[in-house]
């Protein structure tokens, strides 16, 4: 997939970016087999391992984006998984991140199946 303008996201301000310090990041994940752009994400704590990626903070593509506004998805069961469309290789599966008081859907990332790097194909503002 690849994205051919530079977009202006606007950051999530929520009790869960407030509960990692604040501080975040636009963030493009590709996949590691054929470097296919996956993901536009903001990650709250710039610092350390990308583990998963929950739905309310994925901004591109719409395939993923839409579905923290879909009201039909309530369990992971309903979630397709993340997967590279060009070369189709599972970058993650669906799961409910339930630790912290947080009940969140999420993917739980497979490590070395995906990059990640600071965004180059979006402006996050505030």
């Amino acid at each position: 997939m690849k994205k051919d303008t530079l977009s202006i996201y606007y950051f999530k301000k929520d009790k869960y970016r407030r509960a990692r310090g604040g501080k975040t990041k636009l963030i493009d994940v590709y996949c590691a087999s054929c470097n296919a752009l996956l993901l536009v994400y903001q990650k709250d704590l710039p610092r350390g391992a990308l583990k998963r990626c929950y739905l309310d903070r994925i901004f591109y593509p719409p395939k993923y984006s839409d579905l923290q506004h879909d009201k039909m998805i309530k369990e992971t069961k309903e979630m397709p998984k993340l997967q590279c469309e060009n070369c189709k290789a599972i970058i993650g599966t669906p799961m409910r991140y339930t630790k912290h008081g947080e009940d969140r859907l999420a993917y739980n990332l497979i490590q070395g199946k995906f990059i990640k790097k600071n965004s180059s194909n979006g402006i996050g503002k505030d």
